[in-house]
């Protein structure tokens, strides 16, 4: 790849840093496994100055799954300022295939798993963190297929603005190509597909809290502002994913209840 194809100057040839990454970790974390240990060798590395851009990712993800974010987001968008190309467990060498996932600077939870898709796969995953205004490494590793990993979520929105002006010109197959990410708001994407034969999809409505604060005090139905969708009903505060203050509610007073809750 040359430096005409795509806008990748000004930036020093990187080394996709290896890292437990995303399916592991959250697998141990799901087992029951007691993630403080790690956290604790990661962060003891961390202070030392020895650790290498993996493991600092690596000790973000775990800061997220103890439930730190606010922490896990500083230490990734430190370690991101620095270096953005990952390689996650590949079973066999050489790859059957070479996959770069394009994600964004986000929460956990917000761009594709795709790592649990090729786990023990034989295909060989890097991960390139999109940053706007940054150029890609120099020069991007070898791959043979790319995919957009990055949601449709606000928060990604500048990344996915990025990789769909380099869309034309990659230099290999693209998958999940940002033009069709943006429509899969989960307020537009059942729309999209409420007509489609077989498909049973719920709305997804947008309401704002002070409007569920006059549904939860017995003023207003849940109806009248959800475009018609009433209890029971699954709610979430927007921006959050993987499960962050999801809820199922099944009448008013059950909303005021998670209204009054801290959020995570």
């Amino acid at each position: 790849m040359t430096s005409d194809m795509l806008p990748i100057g000004g930036e020093a040839s990187m080394v996709p840093a290896p890292r437990l990454g995303f399916a592991q970790l959250t697998q141990m974390a799901f087992d029951g496994e007691d993630l403080r240990p790690l956290r604790h060798r990661l962060m003891y590395k961390a202070v030392l100055g020895t650790a290498d851009a993996g493991e600092g990712l690596d000790l973000s993800l775990v800061a997220q799954l103890l439930g730190d974010k606010q922490t896990g987001l500083a230490i990734q968008d430190e370690v991101l300022s620095q270096h953005r190309l990952f390689l996650s467990p590949c079973a066999v060498q050489p790859p059957r295939l070479r996959v770069l996932a394009l994600a964004a600077a986000i929460d956990m939870g917000g761009n594709m798993p795709i790592d649990f898709l090729l786990e023990g796969s034989g295909i060989e995953l890097t991960t390139l963190y999109v940053v706007p205004g940054t150029a890609l490494p120099s020069p991007l590793p070898e791959h043979d297929v790319a995919i957009v990993v990055a949601s449709d979520s606000e928060e990604c929105r500048a990344a996915l603005a990025e990789i769909d002006a380099l869309a034309p010109r990659w230099p290999r197959p693209l998958l999940n190509p940002p033009c069709r990410v943006v429509n899969l708001d989960r307020d537009k994407l059942y729309r999209l597909l409420d007509d489609i034969e077989g498909i049973d999809i719920p709305a997804t409505v947008g309401v704002t809290r002070a409007r569920l604060d006059e549904v939860a005090g017995g003023k207003i139905s849940l109806a009248s502002v959800a475009e018609g969708t009433g209890f029971p009903a699954i709610m979430r505060p927007r921006g959050t994913h993987a499960g962050v203050g999801l809820a199922r509610l099944d009448d008013a007073e059950a909303l005021a209840d998670y209204l009054g809750a801290p959020r995570g």
